[in-house]
């Protein structure tokens, strides 16, 4: 609501309940209507740029403030955990980069070729267990069962 708004409604109320000009006695020379009283706006559009809890009040009520002011200070302990946590989160990404950007390593490459031969290994193993199986069934010494089971087991690996 503006200043004018809220004149023009005080001077409506004013003549509305006999408070005119001459309900003083005295008539105001420039026709203007002058009333006395205490006029309270409780219409107030506040707005944070984020949601949270109140911290601190910096103006009291009554007091005049300008546009662009600061009113309140809002607490923030959950910021700065999130922007700690983010933070942390950035410190890790940078890590793992860093890893990356510095290569393999002479020992994973050992650790990488050793475990690369084991697997030949038992690839190897198997291929010869599922041959002497094979050859068991052909002979009819194992069941058709016992030899889907290691023709699955070869399958699997």
């Amino acid at each position: 609501m503006t200043i004018r708004t809220i004149g023009a409604l005080a001077a409506a109320l004013a003549l509305l309940h006999g408070a005119g000009p001459a309900a003083d006695g005295a008539a105001a020379r420039d026709g203007a209507v002058r009333v006395s009283g205490n006029m309270e706006v409780t219409d107030t559009r506040l707005s944070f740029r984020v949601g949270g809890r109140i911290a601190q009040r910096l103006v009291s009520e009554g007091e005049s403030v300008t546009n662009g002011q600061v009113v309140a200070r809002l607490e923030s302990d959950d910021l700065e955990q999130e922007c700690a946590l983010r933070a942390a989160e950035v410190r890790a990404a940078a890590a793992v980069l860093a890893e990356l950007e510095a290569g393999t390593r002479p020992e994973e490459l050992e650790q990488a070729e050793a475990a690369l031969e084991v697997a030949r290994a038992e690839a190897a193993r198997q291929a010869s267990e599922f041959a002497r199986q094979k050859e068991l069934h052909g002979g009819k010494v194992i069941s058709d069962r016992e030899f889907e089971a290691v023709e699955a087991t070869r399958t699997a690996a």
